[in-house]
């Protein structure tokens, strides 16, 4: 018995020890990481600069970033990954990570091979070398013996004209055009006149009338931000050839030119603007401005104005212009819910509106028709230009432009309340004048 209560006594014993241990243990810290101090990570962004995307990585401080695959875009060869947005420093990926960095991607522009194929026999093809979205210097025009040189073609058949304003993508080969004239041919030579000499195209006619034989055989030239307008006999674009007149000479042919401005529908002050849409209303910019909500829709700037079903509804550009000048406006339009059907001064433009007199300098009616994707739905058709058919005066400085929605028509949607048009912008030509809109949205890429 007593050997018993001995063996009861020890077993307790060490289980009392055991326990006083652990206990003992744990208030030490013993096999807890609770205190133990976290780990600090960075974040790696790296940015493409135009290339594919390339996803950020999180990083422990100290340790490395992984290079990731190379980024891809088109007409460019992977340069590296540079430490500054100057791409001056190349990174070094064997760097620790101390803190959250952006790399950027340098790149290299691909360099494509221009030929120029004089297509005669006998001659030898020029070349020049030209970046990956650059566009092809002109050369001298060249010269076949009594043959009269019409221009570069894309072609060896000589039936399409190269436009040198086109960026290069990729290696071509251009073809000189050749004419013999015979004994009563003229030429007309045409000038796209830009501030150079450069010959444009040259056409081959017999004795007629300019707009029936010389005109039809070339399209209106193309020129970034701006318009052809027509072509005149002389390079100040004052007198323009007779429709009836024959021509039996030699003659030059000027280019006429505009300058077009956009003016942007998101860049309007709308600060306390009411918003009536198809079954809700709202105030301001955050209601009125809409992004591009199909694939086909292209609004200009890649937002547009919507939501003005309301009776008084308007939108004001606000432009600065140097001079006084006569423009043409052109507006780019489109509808939703239901199409827009505008007679009389139902929706009417408005030039600098007098406070004081409760009226416009200018006002003219604005009819338009309109067809929308489909009745009650929500998808804008692709926009298309609608001309004001008036010539608009803008005065030096401050002038206001007013759409103005004026009519009663229900449409589909229970706050339609008037037809109205989605507004993508204006495009404004001019003869001269500097056309400058102020911007009052800039979160909308003013």
């Amino acid at each position: 018995m007593k050997d018993s209560f001995k063996k009861i006594a020890k077993i307790s014993t060490a289980v009392v020890c055991a326990a006083a241990f652990t206990i003992s243990f744990a208030a030490c810290g013993g096999g807890n990481n609770d205190d133990a101090p976290a780990t600090t990570t960075y974040t790696v962004t790296f940015e493409s600069n135009g290339g594919s995307d390339v996803a950020a990585q999180t990083v422990n401080s100290g340790e490395t970033a992984t290079r990731p695959e190379d980024p891809q875009r088109e007409g460019y060869e992977f340069d590296d990954w540079h430490s500054d947005s100057s791409l001056s420093e190349a990174y070094n990926f064997s760097s620790a990570v101390t803190s959250d960095i952006t790399l950027y991607a340098g790149w290299d522009a691909i360099t494509y091979t221009v030929t120029f194929d004089y297509n005669y026999e006998g001659s030898t093809p020029a070349t020049e070398e030209v970046a990956y979205g650059g566009v092809v210097e002109r050369p001298e025009d060249p010269e076949n013996g009594d043959a009269v040189f019409l221009g570069w073609y894309t072609d060896e058949d000589c039936t399409e004209v190269y436009d040198f304003s086109s960026v290069v993508t990729g290696d071509m080969t251009l073809y000189a055009g050749w004419e013999t004239l015979g004994e009563n041919d003229n030429v007309a030579t045409f000038y796209l006149n830009d501030g150079t000499d450069a010959v444009w195209r040259r056409v081959v006619f017999e004795g007629d009338t300019f707009y029936t034989t010389i005109e039809e055989q070339v399209d209106d030239p193309v020129a970034e931000g701006r318009s052809f307008s027509d072509w005149y006999s002389d390079a100040d674009c004052t007198e323009q050839y007779s429709p009836t007149d024959i021509i039996s000479d030699d003659i030059s042919v000027y280019a006429g030119w505009q300058s077009v401005y956009t003016l942007e529908a998101e860049w309007t002050d709308m600060t306390s603007k009411r918003a009536s849409g198809y079954s809700q209303s709202g105030t301001g910019p955050s209601d009125l401005v809409k992004t591009n909500n199909t694939e086909h829709l292209t609004a200009s700037n890649g937002y547009y104005v919507g939501w003005l079903y309301y009776y008084g509804a308007n939108l004001v550009f606000e432009v600065e212009s140097d001079m006084e000048t006569t423009v043409t406006l052109e507006f780019r339009l489109s509808a939703a819910f239901n199409s827009v059907e505008a007679t009389g001064d139902d929706i009417y433009v408005g030039i600098n509106y007098d406070s004081s007199t409760g009226s416009f300098e200018q006002k003219y009616d604005f009819p338009m028709s309109i067809p929308s994707y489909a009745e009650n739905s929500a998808y804008v058709m692709d926009f298309s230009n609608y001309t004001l058919e008036a010539e608009v005066t803008l005065h030096e400085g401050t002038n206001t432009i007013y759409l103005y929605i004026n009519n009663n028509t229900k449409g589909v949607g229970g706050t339609m309340y008037a037809a109205a048009p989605i507004i993508d912008c204006i495009y404004v030509y001019t003869d001269g004048a500097v056309i400058e809109q102020t911007t009052y949205n800039p979160e909308y890429g003013g």
